[in-house]
C-alpha cells in the first residue's frame, strides 16, 4: 500500500511537526525516558483490531504514525470479546470494538471509555442462497450465526423480536466472522449475520443471499467504536491524542478517496473487486458520534435483558481527546 498516505503531507505538514512536538514534550526533557515513551519504537501503542472493512482505517495507523514519529502495533483478535478482554488485561492500549460489546462492560462498571466513533454499517442478514428463508420470520427454527459481544448479537435478537419471535425460536450460534462464509458454504448454518467483507464474500460466491440490511430497529447502523482504559486515557493522554490524530487522517483520506478504500480492501482481504465494491456500499466510515443512535442502542439493551440499567454516557464516554484534535485542523 505505498503511497496511500503521500498526499496527506502537503498542507497538514506543519500540523504534524506540532502533533509530535505535543507527544514528546513531557519525556523529551527528562534523561532516559524519552526512548521508552508510549509510541516509541522501544514501546508502541498496542492497538486491537479485526481485518473487517470499517476498521481499515486501524491499519493504516504504522504507515501513517511513521510519518509523525509515533509506533503503532496492530494486533488481530477475531472476536470483540478477546479484544476487549486484551485491553482490560494490558495487552493492548486501544481497541477497535462494537458499539453493544463496550456497553455491556460498561454496565458492568468495567473501566473501559468509548473516545471515537469507528463507522457505521457493515452488517447483513444473510442467508443460504438454496434456501427458503425470504422474511425474518422464515428464520424460526433455523441455525444463524452470531459473534457474543458484537453489534451483531444485538442485530439478531432486535430483529427476532421485530418479527414476533422469541430467542427460543431460533438456533443462535456463536461464531468469528472469517468463520460465517465457509459454515454457510457448507450448510453448517442457515443464516448469519455477517460483517463486510465476509458477508459479500458469501453473496459474491453464490452460495449466500442478502435478506435484508439490519439497520431499522432504531439504532440505526452504528456499529464499530474506539475504546480505551480510563488508567491509559489519563496516564498517556499524549498518546490518545496521537492514535486519534492517525486514525482520523487515515479515515478522511480512505473516505474521500473510493479509489484508496479499494486499494485497502484488496490488500486486506485478497478478493475480487466485485467483492471490495460490494462491501464498500456497506459501510461508512465516521469518527463522529451518534450520541442518540447509543441511546437507542441501550434501550433495546433493556428491552432485551441485555443490561439491567442504561450507564451514563459521561462516566463511560470521553470525546474531548477527539475534540482537541479536530479543532487543530481547522
Amino acid at each position: 500500500m505505498k503511497g496511500l498516505t503521500a498526499s496527506l503531507y502537503g498542507r497538514t505538514a506543519r500540523w504534524h511537526v506540532v502533533a509530535l512536538a505535543v507527544l514528546l514534550i513531557s519525556t523529551l526533557s527528562i534523561p532516559g525516558l524519552a526512548a521508552q515513551a508510549k509510541g516509541s519504537r522501544a514501546n508502541p501503542i498496542k492497538v486491537g483490531s479485526l481485518r473487517i472493512m470499517g476498521f481499515a482505517p486501524s491499519y493504516l495507523l504504522p504507515e501513517i504514525g511513521a510519518r509523525q514519529g509515533v509506533t503503532f502495533e496492530i494486533l488481530d483478535f477475531p472476536r470483540t470479546t478477546e479484544r476487549l478482554a486484551a485491553l482490560l488485561r494490558g495487552d493492548i492500549d486501544i481497541a477497535f470494538a462494537g458499539w453493544n460489546g463496550l456497553i455491556l462492560m460498561a454496565e458492568k462498571d468495567d473501566p473501559v471509555v468509548a473516545i471515537a466513533n469507528a463507522f457505521d454499517g457493515g452488517y447483513t442478514l444473510t442467508v443460504r442462497a438454496d434456501s427458503g428463508i425470504h422474511s425474518v420470520k422464515d428464520l424460526k427454527g433455523k441455525r444463524i450465526a452470531y459473534s457474543i459481544g458484537s453489534n451483531a448479537e444485538l442485530h439478531l435478537y432486535s430483529q427476532i423480536k421485530l418479527a414476533g419471535l422469541q430467542p427460543r425460536d431460533v438456533q443462535a450460534v456463536h461464531m468469528g466472522f472469517p468463520e460465517m462464509p465457509l459454515a454457510l458454504a457448507r450448510g453448517d448454518i442457515d443464516a448469519c449475520f455477517c460483517s463486510e467483507p465476509h458477508s459479500s464474500i458469501a453473496i459474491h460466491q453464490g452460495f449466500g443471499r442478502l435478506l435484508k440490511y439490519p439497520y431499522d430497529a432504531g439504532y440505526k447502523s452504528i456499529n464499530g467504536v474506539v475504546v480505551t482504559t480510563r488508567r491509559f486515557l489519563t496516564e498517556n493522554r499524549p498518546a490518545v491524542k496521537a492514535m486519534l490524530r492517525a486514525f482520523v487522517i487515515a479515515t478522511d483520506m480512505l473516505k474521500n478517496d473510493a479509489v484508496r478504500y479499494q486499494e485497502v480492501g484488496r490488500a486486506m482481504f485478497r478478493q475480487p473487486d466485485a467483492v471490495v465494491q460490494m462491501a464498500l456500499k456497506n459501510t461508512v466510515l465516521s469518527y463522529s458520534v451518534d450520541v442518540k443512535a447509543v441511546e437507542a442502542m441501550m434501550e433495546w439493551q433493556l428491552r432485551l435483558g441485555q443490561i439491567k440499567k442504561k450507564p451514563r454516557l459521561d462516566q463511560w464516554m470521553d470525546l474531548s481527546v477527539l475534540k482537541e484534535v479536530l479543532a487543530e485542523r481547522k
